[in-house]
């Protein structure tokens, strides 16, 4: 049979080590998903610029459109000597088109920002959601694991057998008649 307190070593260490490799493998996991989060982020961040990049061009489109559309209609009201009410009436048609497409540019836009921020939302969530389903190893249990292994080996070896002396001191004599 073994030495019981080289036993006893082994197990501690096995425990210890155990802990270590645990906690270890849970920061792994940690790290993992907190830069799986970090990625997403970034993405989301491009994803904001090319929204907003792409509504400024549209709506730049739109406003060129509508200088365009503005000197027809001067330019046509000069050849023709149309003017007055009528001028402005092609004019104001003109504008309120621009304003609906420009309102309809912004419209898109924020959806499309809210819809990626609510997209964010949920990848939050899901990260939080992994990360709290880690499992972390418990000190208590690794406390308790290393207590349990102790008192194997306390149990293995054994007390050993106290004298009377040794179990009741100085009285023993006392107590056990002696010098009456």
């Amino acid at each position: 049979m073994c030495n019981p307190a080289a036993l006893l070593a082994i197990q501690v260490a096995q425990t210890v080590i155990s802990h270590e490799e645990q906690r270890h493998n849970a920061n792994k996991t940690a790290d993992a998903i907190k830069d799986g989060y970090k990625a997403s982020d970034a993405q989301m961040q491009e994803r904001y610029k090319q929204i907003n990049a792409d509504a400024a061009e549209k709506q730049s489109a739109r406003a060129r459109e509508a200088q365009i559309e503005r000197s027809r209609i001067a330019a046509a009201s000069g050849e023709s000597g149309l003017g007055g009410i009528n001028a402005g009436r092609l004019e104001g048609e003109a504008e309120g088109a621009y304003g609906r497409d420009a309102t309809r540019i912004e419209t898109d836009r924020a959806g499309a920002e809210r819809a990626s921020f609510i997209e964010m939302q949920g990848i939050h969530s899901r990260s939080q959601s992994r990360l709290n389903q880690i499992k972390y190893p418990s000190l208590v249990q690794s406390g308790l694991q290393i207590a349990g292994s102790y008192l194997n080996y306390k149990k293995d070896v054994g007390e050993p057998k106290k004298t009377g002396r040794e179990r009741y001191g100085d009285d023993y004599d006392a107590y056990n008649g002696a010098g009456y």
